[in-house]
């Protein structure tokens, strides 16, 4: 025993200093354009994935790294379909099943900010792009433009998405039949629909308005959903082939995985390992029940939210929420629907939290202090946190 637990504390303090490592060293932001939804980072579909669900109530979300030809056939006839990427591009056989899908009654979203090849030559829809100026790479919503929805019914409904994400627009000069559905501020098609079939086909040309920085950092969440409303409350299959490929296996045990008889003796042997470390684990400890939490997918998304929030450094905007919702609560609680940060207010709140006056006045000059500033800093956001903290409200 004595052998096994200076092992175990070697290796305590070996993990215990990479998890130091790990905290101290700044993590960097991974600016890579992935456009995969279980991607958090800025140019990630994180949000978006999060975001389907409730626009389509009841219905699944789901994803795949098949092209069309291959979903064709699994496919339900009236199913929609979304793919997003840089440039699209897909083969004869994959245009050529993407619309006897739309013919039958499907209907799809692709959003792209070039579109070539033989799906071009058939829809006769063509991409340009117009001058943008360098922006900063780490800040690339310097030059925000804004898209508008031009459906009357949706007419207030505008995206804001930064100008280097918006720099391609639709040439509809010899395409039949193409509605256009939103412009930039230039008067450029970046939205159309087609119909065809009992079915149609949206095409975006700004698909970094669905990545995490865009819905975020914009307040875009609520104003995408006009878009996802263009398609029937049925099925949805996400397809991330026409940017992300196959995604295969690029390890070394790729050869190993490859070879049948090799394949199975990995398995195998991972096996023989897998039921040693068990049995050995019974004869020293007796089973120990595992309650498992119920899970709150809630709280967890709130988390993922505010992560985000916290790597794009808007600690304003941040303290903005926390701000409101401290408003709030002292509103319903004190039932006084016009709280102003008066003399009279910090009397009545110091009585009904049993706070100092000195604490109450205090935390309502930083509310007027932050309001008034534009930018704000991890210091003192922590420091704002903490004060608010301690005021609390009791029924």
């Amino acid at each position: 025993m004595k052998g096994e637990r200076k092992y175990l504390v070697i290796l305590s303090i070996v993990v215990l200093i990479y998890l130091i490592v790990q905290f101290i060293v700044p993590r960097k932001q991974d600016w890579d354009i992935s456009l995969y939804h279980r991607d958090k980072d800025p140019y990630g579909t994180y949000v978006l994935n999060e975001l389907l669900p409730g626009v389509f109530p009841g219905k699944s979300i789901r994803h795949s790294n098949l092209t069309f030809y291959e979903w064709l056939d699994s496919l339900p006839e009236n199913a929609n379909i979304i793919s997003l990427s840089i440039w699209f591009t897909p083969p004869a056989e994959d245009v050529n099943a993407l619309l006897r899908h739309v013919e039958k009654g499907g209907n799809i979203l692709i959003a792209s900010e070039f579109f070539s090849g033989p799906f071009v030559d058939t829809l006769k829809v063509y991409t340009t792009t117009h001058f943008v100026p360098t922006v900063d790479v780490n800040n690339p919503l310097t030059d925000s433009t804004r898209i508008h929805l031009i459906d009357t019914l949706t007419a207030r409904a505008v995206l804001k998405v930064s100008g280097r994400h918006a720099r391609s627009y639709f040439d509809l000069s010899e395409a039949e039949g193409a509605e256009v559905l939103a412009v930039a501020e230039d008067e450029k098609p970046v939205l159309i629909r087609i119909r065809k079939g009992k079915g149609t086909i949206v095409l975006s040309s700004t698909p970094f308005a669905f990545t995490n920085i865009n819905i975020l950092s914009q307040k875009n969440a609520a104003l995408l959903e006009e878009y996802f409303k263009l398609l029937p409350a049925e099925d949805v299959y996400w397809t991330e082939y026409y940017h992300r490929g196959r995604r295969e296996a690029t390890t070394s045990l790729r050869y190993i995985l490859s070879v049948e008889s090799l394949r199975w003796a990995y398995y195998i042997t991972i096996g023989f390992l897998l039921l040693y470390i068990l049995f050995a684990a019974k004869r020293r400890q007796r089973p120990i029940p595992v309650i498992t939490p119920p899970a709150n997918t809630t709280l967890e998304f709130v988390k993922t939210v505010g992560n985000l929030y916290f790597r794009t450094a808007d600690h304003k905007r941040i303290a903005e929420k926390r701000i409101a919702f401290f408003l709030e609560n002292l509103r319903s609680r004190l039932h006084n629907p016009g709280l102003q940060p008066t003399e009279e207010m910090v009397e009545i709140v110091s009585q009904k939290t049993a706070h100092p006056k000195e604490e109450v006045r205090e935390v309502f000059a930083l509310i007027r202090k932050i309001n008034e500033k534009t930018t704000l800093n991890e210091t003192e956001l922590k420091i704002f946190s903490e004060k608010l903290d301690k005021l609390t409200v009791h029924s």
